[in-house]
């Protein structure tokens, strides 16, 4: 049964005063996001660089990476483990720069040894994210078990240069270190880890297929998580919040779902974010990692009335305690309405953890929190989150990454039923209404990829791509 744990509370958070440490609230964000208010000038200097991102991933994923390594330490190496004439040597060197690495002098992510070696120069939020993404998409055990069987049978695959190349990178090899983030989401995990798995068994080199997919799970799993913590006891871990797009290109006007249940449903989650892992880290103060609880897993201790009578005295008592931390401030515009916050012991578990909130809230600075909303909009941007004109901005797949979402959905399958495949959609967090479905349907029809089984055209197949 859960118990909220005072004295390490007043510990974490409040100076020897007893006032609370405003400062300390923006070291609390780790554990649910990878996100802090400081992050948004970073992002912004240094851009959201998806080979960056997937480097870090297999890094935190694997547990080790690779450190930086130079084309010049690298052709040292080749001259040591080669025999080789002297005269050949300059157009050798002439080889491995061009095929290996790029024209800035980053070595080309070609294989999964290789990327990672594509290491985050200035970007500490990029490494943040992929650290993330390693704890929260899929189970974490099965997803590192697919990676290393994927890792180690690559070598049959690649030609001799390759095989040298990368055990010489694969010299240069270190451990990571990682920090942990709790799950709120189950609901894609047995979807993502066959993706996974089927990208990374059925591509000989790295492709843009592979990026999107680790871009789109990101999105997916960070979106209906904000989603669902908005929804407070009343979310659900397994079950989805569909959330709409447009596609490519298409015209949209403000009664659709793409608009209204898109990004327009998205974003006051997302504003939201910093507010619930402030809330999450008061909750968790205390426990190890893997006692840690949030909203539903806190709602399913209700058993009964006693269990929900305890639990709202405990909640009762993390709100007292917050709010004893602000009693001596001074020129606090908003003490009184503060102040007059409270759970009553009548209180719906709901109606105890939306006062908690709004109290925090009143607390937190409104640029903070848009800071570290505006820090995730910019890692959708380059890819999901498109301007509209005067809707704004809407989510959106473009004609591009359809097809590497189709090609995911379809894998080893000789086509699909255009139903089917946007179910599989679906599953994926990605949901279209029935405009963008005809405008899908229309762009396959364009590429020469359905199939009408019937001269009504009631069955449409979507053909492998």
């Amino acid at each position: 049964m859960y118990c909220f744990k005072e004295k390490e509370f007043n510990v974490a958070f409040k100076d020897d005063s007893g006032d609370f440490k405003q400062h300390s609230l923006t070291k609390t964000e780790g554990a649910l996001f990878p996100f802090g208010s400081h992050d948004l000038q970073e992002l912004k200097k240094t851009g959201f660089d998806l080979k960056i991102l997937v480097s870090q991933y297999f890094g935190h994923l694997s547990g080790e990476k690779n450190k930086e390594i130079s084309f010049e330490q690298i052709f040292e190496q080749l001259k040591t483990d080669l025999i080789i004439d002297t005269d050949l040597i300059p157009e050798l060197q002439n080889i491995v720069k061009d095929y290996f690495f790029t024209e800035e002098g980053t070595i080309r992510p070609l294989n999964l040894t290789l990327i990672r070696q594509v290491n985050p120069k200035d970007s500490n939020v990029i490494s943040k994210i992929g650290n993330y993404m390693a704890f929260v998409l899929g189970d974490k055990e099965n997803i590192k078990q697919i990676f290393d069987e994927c890792f180690v049978n690559e070598e049959e695959y690649l030609n001799v240069f390759e095989q040298w190349f990368n055990t010489a990178v694969s010299k240069t090899t270190e451990q990571v270190s990682s920090t942990n983030y709790y799950k709120v989401k189950e609901s894609f995990n047995e979807i993502y880890e066959k993706d996974f798995r089927y990208l990374l068994s059925n591509s000989i080199e790295i492709d843009e297929t592979l990026f999107f997919l680790l871009n789109l799970y990101y999105l997916s799993y960070t979106s209906q998580t904000l989603l669902t913590l908005n929804q407070f006891s009343s979310g659900s871990a397994t079950e989805n919040t569909p959330l709409y797009f447009c596609f490519g290109n298409e015209k949209t006007d403000q009664n659709r779902d793409c608009y209204l249940k898109g990004w327009k449903l998205l974003q006051p989650a997302v504003q939201n974010a910093f507010i619930h892992a402030v809330f999450f880290a008061f909750m968790n103060i205390g426990y190890q990692f893997n006692e840690m609880i949030d909203y539903i897993t806190l709602k399913n201790e209700c058993e009964d009335s006693f269990d929900r009578a305890y639990i709202i005295s405990q909640l009762k008592t993390l709100l007292n305690c917050y709010k004893d931390g602000y009693l001596n401030k001074k020129d606090d515009k908003t003490k009184e309405e503060f102040q007059r916050k409270e759970i009553l012991d009548s209180f719906t578990l709901d109606q105890a953890l939306k006062t908690i909130f709004d109290c925090i809230k009143l607390k937190v600075s409104d640029d903070v929190r848009k800071k570290v909303g505006q820090s995730f909009e910019l890692t959708i941007k380059q890819r999901f989150l498109k301007p509209r004109g005067r809707n704004g901005n809407m989510l959106t797949i473009t004609e591009a990454d359809l097809i590497s979402l189709t090609k995911i959905c379809i894998k080893g399958k000789d086509k699909i039923l255009l139903n089917s495949l946007f179910e599989e959609f679906q599953k994926r967090g990605i949901y279209f209404d029935s405009i963008s479905k005809k405008e899908i349907e229309g762009y396959f029809e364009k590429l020469s990829l359905i199939d009408k089984k019937s001269d009504s055209g009631e069955a449409k197949y979507v053909k492998r791509i």
